[in-house]
Order: structure tokens, then sequence, then C-alpha cells
């Protein structure tokens, strides 16, 4: 009845197979309690894809247990598509294999073999931790007795599989025995369950004698292998399959085996199974046995930035078989968010047998790590990689060191341990702790320093603390205790207390919070300081201005500050008094005391000695006597009464004559007159508002004047009265220099040669323009008028801008009142010019005028080339150049156009023809240019540069005139009429006959002669014709130069000829050309 009921149980848990749809259920937060059972533990387990509990739980808790215990548990997993149909081949119920399970039904698990332990039904990721940590059915006793190895890998399409199995026991190896073996796949792809999620090791074909496989659809296996384990020997196994029965091939591709008393799936007895492995646990294993590091520049178990720490790792041979096949040992600097960083170079892993170790070294500059409070350490980690065959090359194949950040530690703010008002004399203890902030420190480690100033003075000391003993050691209650002993000369009152630790590496963290009045110091005495007891004068007191010294006869003002002190009491506070017939009065307020004494006293040597005056002084809470001694001696300097206040209007001044406010005597006390003193200015606190001197009578008369006709307020004027024995005194002149209104001012200079376009928007910002030395300036005590701007120019009262346009060129005048609440005001008139355009000037030469223009080719029948340059230095932009062709005597133009000449920086070239043939005899080209200067003002030409066409090109040239008129071969400079080659053809031609005629004449007259008087033509040297060479490097138009070059405008604003043969050529004002290069 019991099992009855306990099965019951465990199949309320089951899928049913009459179920029609899986019911999700809540997943539980897991808890994995399972322990080390201390063996391996063998399980067969039976799941489905539809299955909600295999997914959810049973799948789950067995990969947990693989994970956690990997060298402990082997399982495999028998997958069918529906939990109402298990037995199926794709689960591994194929002809070779006797299927002991139930045929419906999931999740169920089998524990060593069938009838050792068997756990159906799962409802948690822990479900199976119990019956995995209690043994499984299956004891250490009997697995330890077994040496079992597993592994696979790839060989081209096929796997390659070997197991191995050996009795490591003592007596006679059992006989009968079987070899469990199944290929499996680690992560299910093959397999995947509804949730899309995907078990792992479920089964793909058994491993059968004779090298052979049974799968769910191939191979020809038929029964397992029988194992003989007498004599101790290594029995192995080996098959060769094909690759493609595992989704993944051999990287996914996991074996597992068991050995077992009787044919698998007989269900024999108990302990059927012996012992059992999977390829994860392979016996060859290489470990990282250890990794260490120390701290290269200090015995620390952390690092500051900057030290060097160096590395120590090893690795051994862990497993049962010698190695021999490679892999590297590399030490890495691991990142926050795991990022490796290799340290120094990989090195190559050595051939290690059994037992065997190697280790490696190296340092490591910590500079560049920062340190964070948050992050109290860097990760370093040792790694082994590249092996082959390991069981675990993952696992232990890396070790991980935490170097810890040695951070500057942290105080709590310091508590008081009694009772917190301390008495003169009393003591009160404090406690001080703190945190280390890292790995490194402890309290132990570490000092504690602790300070105490007055509530809220900031003047800190630790001269009043002593201890500083760590206490409660072991107890959990770990603390720093110092004593505040107070001396007696300090200040009464709440006092502020603060900490701060020191670490083993002599890191000062930062001061504690503040405890603010930690403790009260009770009410300290009022006392007279003397040269005597200066040193018990309290903290707060003023510096000992020293003895007072009085003149006899003479009320006399004594401060007192740093004379009478009270620790926490001001001077102002206290209340003091005195019997003493030469005291006077107490002025509290200005900390003062008045004495008058009648006599000098001298001792026995006729030396003048102190005379003491004993006070009685009240703090309001205590009283405390104290004698003061003072210096009474004979008096003879001179005496100021009060002197009037001297008060004026700004620019003005005042005058006043002294002598009737001093008073003097000489050495023996004798009257002197005033008459003789001399007054000097010592001081006048603001030279910026007043002048003083002295004029006569005798010097007496002070006169104060304004600085200027602006400056007003108190200041004050220091004026000695010294007399003939060199002894003098200094009073005080107060002034006051009454204030005047001025009216505002304004800054126009913007208006200074003020250009603007027609229509060109102007702003002027009164507001940032207009000063008032009396008063802040307004918007609204503004006046702007003006008769000629545009209908909506206006000025704006709230910012005080003016906005205005002109659409007149010429000057125009704005008017603008600026005024203040005293209705000053001051006006101002200023002009603006405003221009349309601005002219070009067409010039002959480079030092007048803006532009010149130059023609080539200017002949009848041929197309004239023009270079127009620009050399005054307008920064002209957008230059146009517009041309008209025109013939003189008909008046009409003809053609017409424009050339884009961009900035004109160089000269600009252009050639003309006329739209219908060529040039005529007195056909005219027009250039007019407009552009836009640097400033934005348009600029145009008044007048065109014209040039005629008046002769067709000459042959050749004889220059024999005077004529100013400039030609060339080839070109004619701006505008000039010049006859045409008909009519100078002709008028040459009459000249030759008269010329003829009159010889003929002359020679018929004469009737003949010697030869040598014969004329033209008899014998007399012919004529030079032609125009007379040139000195070598002139040419006397451009005609003679060189052609095929370019012409160009110097610094100078010549034009410049740049020849093909790299000389250049610089034009004169007569047109000729000079070499200049």
């Amino acid at each position: 009845m019991v099992l009855m009921s306990w099965g019951a149980l465990i199949d309320a848990v089951q899928e049913a197979e009459n179920e029609s749809s899986v019911i999700a259920l809540e997943t539980e937060d897991v808890v994995y309690g399972a322990s080390d059972p201390g063996h391996v533990v063998f399980s067969q387990y039976i799941t489905s894809d539809n299955c909600g509990y295999c997914y959810q739980y049973g799948s789950p808790a067995h990969h947990k247990l693989k994970n956690d215990f990997p060298d402990r548990f082997v399982y495999v997993s028998y997958q069918s598509l529906s939990y109402g149909d298990t037995d199926t081949t794709r689960a591994g119920n194929t002809a070779n294999y006797n299927w002991p399970w139930t045929t419906g039904g999931a999740p169920d698990s089998y524990w060593g073999d069938r009838l050792d332990e068997r756990a159906s039904g799962c409802g948690s990721n822990t479900c199976y931790d119990t019956i995995f940590s209690s043994g499984g059915g299956m004891t250490a006793a009997t697995t330890s007795q077994y040496s079992m190895g597993a592994g696979v890998s790839g060989s081209g399409s096929n796997l390659a599989i070997t197991i191995t199995s050996q009795f490591v026991g003592t007596g006679t190896a059992p006989s009968n025995v079987y070899l469990y073996a199944a290929l499996t796949e680690e992560t299910c792809h093959s397999y995947t369950y509804s949730d899309g999620s995907k078990g792992h090791n479920c089964w793909k074909a058994w491993l059968t004698s004779g090298n052979s496989y049974k799968s769910q659809s191939g191979g020809s296996g038929s029964a397992f292998e029988t194992v003989s384990l007498a004599g101790g020997n290594q029995v192995s196994f080996t098959w060769s399959v094909p690759a493609s029965l595992v989704s993944g091939g051999a990287n996914n591709a996991m074996v597992v085996a068991a050995l077992m008393t009787g044919a698998p799936s007989t269900g024999a007895s108990n302990e059927h199974t012996l012992s059992a492995i999977d390829s994860s646990m392979n016996p060859m294993d290489l470990s990282m046995t250890d990794f260490t590091y120390s701290n290269l520049d200090a015995q620390t178990t952390g690092f500051l930035p900057g030290d060097t720490l160096k590395f120590d790792a090893t690795v051994g041979n862990t497993g049962t078989e010698d190695y021999s096949s490679g892999g590297q040992i590399q030490i890495y600097q691991v990142s926050s968010s795991g990022s490796e960083s290799p340290i120094g170079s990989a090195v190559q892993l050595n051939s290690l047998n059994v037992g065997q170790t190697q280790s490696i070294s190296e340092q490591f500059d910590t500079s560049s790590i920062q340190m964070d409070q948050n992050d109290p350490q860097t990760v370093f980690r040792a790694k082994l990689t590249g092996t082959q065959g390991e069981k675990d090359p993952v696992g232990n194949n890396v070790r991980v060191v935490y170097a810890a950040h040695d951070m500057v530690p942290s105080t709590s703010k310091p508590i008081a341990n009694g009772n917190t008002a301390i008495d003169r004399g009393e003591t009160l203890d404090f406690e001080v702790t703190g945190l280390p902030n890292d790995n490194v420190d402890d309290l132990g480690s570490m000092t504690a320093e602790i300070q105490t100033s007055a509530n809220g003075a900031n003047q800190w000391s630790s001269d009043w603390f002593t201890g500083g003993a760590l206490m409660g050691v072991g107890t959990g209650n770990e603390r720093y205790v110092f004593t505040v002993t107070p001396p007696n000369s300090a200040g009464s009152g709440d006092y502020d207390v603060r900490a701060r630790m020191t670490d083993a590496r002599g890191q000062v963290g930062d001061w504690s919070p503040i405890n603010s009045n930690a403790y009260a110091l009770m009410n300290g005495l009022p006392m007279v300081v003397t040269s005597d007891n200066i040193d018990e004068a309290p903290g707060n007191c003023p510096a000992y201005p020293g003895q007072p010294t009085v003149k006899v006869e003479t009320i006399e003002r004594i401060d007192v500050s740093g004379i009478i002190c009270d620790a926490e009491t001001p001077l102002d506070q206290l209340v003091i008094s005195s019997s003493n017939p030469a005291f006077r009065a107490w002025d509290a307020a200005a900390g003062e005391i008045e004495v008058k004494f009648d006599v000098v006293q001298t001792n026995l040597q006729n030396e003048v000695v102190t005379q003491p005056i004993q006070f009685t002084i009240n703090d309001g809470e205590d009283t405390n006597t104290g004698t003061l001694h003072i210096m009474v001696i004979e008096n003879g300097a001179p005496r100021w009464a009060s002197l009037p206040t001297q008060s004026f209007n700004e620019g003005d001044g005042s005058s006043v004559v002294l002598t009737s406010y001093l008073t003097d005597t000489d050495n023996e006390g004798d009257f002197a007159s005033p008459n003789d003193l001399i007054l000097t200015v010592q001081y006048i606190s603001n030279s910026s508002l007043m002048t003083a001197g002295f004029t006569g009578p005798n010097g007496h008369r002070l006169n104060i004047d304004g600085a200027n006709d602006d400056a007003f307020g108190t200041g004050m004027v220091v004026v000695r009265a010294t007399d003939s024995d060199g002894q003098y005194a200094d009073t005080e002149v107060t002034v006051i220099v009454a204030n005047v209104n001025d009216a505002p001012t304004l800054d126009v200079s913007t208006f200074d040669n003020l250009k603007i376009k027609v229509s060109d928007e102007f702003n002027f910002d009164v507001l940032a323009n207009m000063y008032d030395v009396d008063d802040p300036v307004e918007p609204l005590y503004v006046s702007v008028s003006c008769d000629t701007w545009k209908t909506g120019s206006r000025y704006n009262p709230l910012d005080g801008a003016i906005k205005a346009w002109f659409e007149e060129e010429g000057i125009h005048t704005i008017s603008i009142v600026v005024s203040d609440v005293h209705d000053d005001l001051n006006a101002y008139y200023v002009t603006v010019e405003v221009i349309d355009s601005l002219p070009l000037v067409w010039s002959e030469n480079a030092q007048s005028g803006d532009l010149m223009a130059h023609a080539d080719n200017l002949y009848i029948n041929e197309n004239p080339t023009f270079n127009v340059t620009h050399h005054s230095g307008l920064g002209l932009t957008d230059v146009a150049i517009e041309w008209a062709i025109c013939n003189k005597d008909s008046g009409i133009c003809t053609d017409f156009g424009t050339e884009d000449a961009g900035n004109l920086d160089s000269v600009y070239t252009f050639t003309l023809s006329k739209s219908q043939g060529e040039m005529l005899f007195h056909d005219q080209v027009k250039l007019t240019v407009t552009a836009i200067d640097s400033d934005g003002f348009d600029r145009e030409t008044s007048v065109a540069a014209e040039f005629d066409v008046t002769e067709e090109r000459p042959s050749e040239v004889v220059d024999d005139s005077t004529d100013d008129t400039t030609t060339t071969d080839d070109s004619t400079s701006t505008a000039s009429a010049i006859p045409s080659l008909a009519v100078i053809g002709v008028v040459g031609t009459l000249i030759v006959l008269l010329i003829i005629a009159l010889t003929l004449g002359v020679m018929m007259l004469r009737g003949g002669g010697k030869n040598d008087d014969l004329g033209m033509g008899y014998g007399a040297a012919p004529p030079q014709l032609g125009t007379p060479s040139m000195p070598m490097g002139m040419v006397p138009d451009y005609s003679q130069l060189p052609a095929g070059g370019n012409y160009v405008t110097n610094d100078a604003g010549q034009t410049v000829y740049l020849s093909p043969d790299n000389t250049d050529w610089t034009m004169q004002p007569d047109n000729s050309f000079i070499r200049s290069r």
C-alpha cells in the first residue's frame, strides 16, 4: 500500500497520456541544494518534446547537476516526440535494445539501473538533488574499483570514439560484464522542446560490438560489447561512425558509457551498474594548479597605481595520462566588462608527464589602472589554451586572483563618550572609527588623528588631544580613543571635532564629517594681559599692543583691545570699572578707557615709573580683577580740538584756518604759541574725490577742493601739527562733497565720417552709448528727430534703439536729445552721409584714378582686344564691364555686351567682335564698369572709356613727328582721335611731290655745278631714315615686345608685361617699356 501510494503521488506530476494540452507550471526559484555523493552517479532520463514538466524542470534539473558535478554525474536522455509514446526508435528503442522502460509518461528517470532508484515526475529544478546526493543507487565502494575513459573527436566525415575500462580494485574482477555505450548530442539540436528550449545528452545511437552502431534509422549493431577485466589490464574499444549522426558533429558529440553486470536493460539485480563515464570526463587533464601575485613595491596584499605586481602561475598534469600535444600559458588583466588584456607573451606548454608541472612569471606595471571604490579589486587571470584531448579544457584550465585596490580610507564622524559639557580642567573621550574602503587594510593597520576647532571657525588643531590607542581589538567594536583636555586659556563655547585615517601605505583619507558642537567648554574668566602673562591670553585675543603711555594732566583714551580679553565674551560686552581716581570712564562701544593722571611718578633715580590701575571686569557670568600698569609722561606735544566737518558741492571747495583748534606746550609743560606750529597734510582718503593743502596765514589755512565736477561722496583728510621740538599730533577732518546733478551724455563717435547707402537700414543703440554719472540711463528720456529720413524710421523708447532709412543722397542731420529724471539734458546733432553709388575713374596711369583700359588690334577689319585693370585698392567684387560698339558718324550702336570680371584682382582681357562684319572706319568701342567695393557701396564709371577705329594695320611705321598722341603698330591707349591712314597718305604724297618739284627747279636754275654741291641723289650722303635705335633694355612701345605674354599690375600700380622668354617689362608714362627682370 505504501508503494502504491508513493507511485500515485509520483504519477500526479507526470504528464498523463490523455492530456490534451501542456499546462505551464509557475517556475519556482531555483535553490541548488545537491551535495557531492563522493562517487559517480548514472541516470537514464525519459523525456518528450511536448512535455512541459520536462523542459521546465526535469531537463534543467539534470543539466544543472551535470554542470555542478561534472566529474560525478553521467546521464543519457531518451527523448521522444510525445510523452504519450515514449518507447520510440528516436528515443533508443531499436532492434538490439530490449526497452525496459514505460511506454508512456514523462518525465521519468532511473538511477543506477532500472531496479536501483526511480524518480517519476519532476516539479522543480531541484527535484533530483536528494536522489543524487544520496548516491543515486550506486556506492563509492563499487565505483572506485573501476577506471573508465571515453573520448570522441572528428576524423574527416566520421567520429573517432574510444572507450577504455580497467579493474583497479582488490580481489577478482567480476565476469559477465557488459559495456553500455551510447552516442548522444551534448546539446540537443536535433530535438527542440515545444517552448523552443533544448535539452542535453539526448540519445542518437548505440555503440555496439565489432565497431558497429545502431541508430534510429541506420547501422547494423545488434549487441553490446562484453568486457573481460581479469588481470587488471586496460580494455579499449573503438568505433568510427558517421559524424552526421550528431547535429554539430564532433563539437557537439558526447559519448556515454557504463559497465554493467549483465546485458543492459535486462534488469539483473541491484548494483547492476558498476561505474559510468562520459567523454567530458576524459582522464587526460591539465590544470592551472596555482596562480599567485606579489607586490614588488610594498609588503601588502593590495596595490597602488604605479606599483609593480609579480605574477606566478603553475600548470600541472593532473590527469592519468602523459601529455605532449602543446598549448599556451598566458596571464591576463581582466576588465570590469570581462575583456582580457594579455600581460607579457604567451608561453608554450612543455610536454608534461603525469604529476609534472610548469611555472611562468610575469611583471605588471599598474599605472594604467584606475582605482574605484565601487570596484575594489582588479581581476587577473592565468589561462591554459590550445590543449588537445583534455577531460576539461575550460573549467580547471583557468585560475583567477583578485588584486585588491589599496584605496584611501574614510573616517566616520568622531563620537563623544561622556558628558559633552566640559568644565575648566576636565577631559572628554572621543571614539574614532573608519573604513579602509578596500580588502587590504583594517583598523589595526591604520592610524587615526583628531582635531578640534571653535564652532564654525575652521581653525583646527590637535594640540588638546592625547591618546589615540586602538581599543576593543577582536570584539567587533574596534575604535581609536582620544582624550581632549582644553587649556584654561581656551575660550568657552561650542567646539567642533573631526578625524581622519591614514592606512599602512601612508594614504591619508579625507577629514570625516564634522561633529559640530561636539562638546561645550564652559565659561572662562576675563583677564588683564601684561607682558608677564601674555602666554595665558585666550587664543581669540588680539595681539598685545604693549604697555600704554599717556601724558600727565591730559585726559587720554586708551584702546584696551589686546590688553583686556575674555575667551568668549566680546570686548564691548564687558563691564569694566575701577576705584582709582585716574580712571574716568569705560567706553564699551569704542573699546577704550578714559584716564587722567595728575602727576608723573619717578623713582629715586628720577626715572619715570609706571602707575597702576586695578580694574574689576565682569563678562555677564563671572567677575575677575586685574591690574594695568600705565606709563605717565610729561605733556609737550601739540593738541588738537575737534575739527568741524567740511561740506561743499561737487566741483567746489572749502577753506578753514586751523590755528584756533590747536594748543601746544613745551617740554616743561609751559604754554607755547600755536602760531609757530607747522601744519601739513598727511593723508587723503580718496584722492579721486578731493585735493587738500595749506596756505597762509602762517600756513594754517586748509584748502580742500573737489577733484572734478562729477566726484561726490565722503572722505577724510589727516593733518599734522609739528612743533619746534619735532613732536607732532595728527587729527582727522571729515569732508562731505555733495552731489550736484549732471545731465547725461551720449557717445556719438559712431557718426564720425558715417556713410550709408540709399534705402539701407541704419541702426544706432542710443542706450548703449548713453552715460550718466548720477543716475541710471533710461530710454524713455531720449527724443530723436529727423526731417529727411524715410517714413517708418523711428526711435524705440522701449529698447533705446534708432532704426532709420534714407531715400535721398546727401547729408542728413539727426537730432538726439538725452535727459534724466531731473530734466537736465544734452542735445546732439549728428550727420549721416547717404550715398547711392560712388564713382570709378578711368586713368592713363596707376598713380591716379581707379581703372586703366588698353586696346590691342584696334584696326579696320580686325577684332580688338581689351585689357582692363584696377589699381586703387577698393576691394572690388561683382565687377561687370559693359561694352558697346557704335559708329561715330551715324551715332548708331549696333553691338552690346557685358563681361563678368570677378574681383578684377589681375588684368582682365577680352576680345570683341561685331555681330555682322568687322570693325569699320569711325567705329567706336565704349567701356563702362560697375562693381561693389569692400564697404558694400555700388561703384560705376561716370564716363565711358572710348576707343576709335581710325586706321588700318600699317605695314611699316616711320615715327618722325612729335605729336603727343600715342600710337603703335597694333594698340591704342584710352581714347584719342587719330586721322585715318588714307588722309595721311594723301598729305604725305603731296609733300613729297612738292619737295621733288622744288629740287628740280633749283637744279635747273643753277645750271649744274660740282658734284659735291649737288643735293640728294647726286653723290650726297643718304639721309638717316627710320627710328633711331633705343638703348638696350628699352623698347619705344608695346609693339616691340615679344608676342605671347600677358599684362599684370604690380604693387606700385604699374603695368608690367610678362614676356614668354621669362623677362619682365615695366610700362613708363610715355608708353615705352623698360626691362625690369
